[in-house]
């Protein structure tokens, strides 16, 4: 579930701007339920917990720049959105594997970001 796309916005890791582009995902923690059945009723539901995230494109221009993205752990990562707010995920690290990736102009892969907590302000 995404709670917010925003369609131009500026991406820090601890602090420092990262080069992006495009539009950004935002989920805020949030419950998951899928229903327990047979072949003739439901028996109820299980239910996860889909923890927060910020994803987008991120430009590699340089080793330094996917060096920071490829290392995040225990991050702070800040999106500060064109609509004027602004979404720090604290406790975050890059989710998913890079797979092959090129470094320089126009370099630019779907990276996500999942934490422990996100807030808006």
């Amino acid at each position: 579930m995404v709670d917010r796309i925003i369609n131009d916005a500026e991406l820090f890791i601890d602090g420092t701007k990262l080069p992006s582009e495009g539009k950004f995902e935002v989920s805020f923690k949030h419950g998951q339920r899928e229903f327990l059945q047979d072949n003739k009723e439901i028996h109820g539901f299980t239910e996860k917990t889909e923890f927060p995230f910020i994803k987008g494109k991120v430009v590699f221009k340089s080793k330094s720049v996917f060096d920071m993205v490829e290392q995040a752990t225990d991050s702070t990562v800040a999106l500060k959105g064109d609509n004027g707010k602004t979404y720090v995920l604290k406790g975050a690290f890059r989710n998913g594997s890079m797979g092959s990736v090129s470094i320089g102009e126009g370099a630019a892969y779907d990276v996500e970001f999942r934490g422990s907590e996100l807030t808006e302000s």
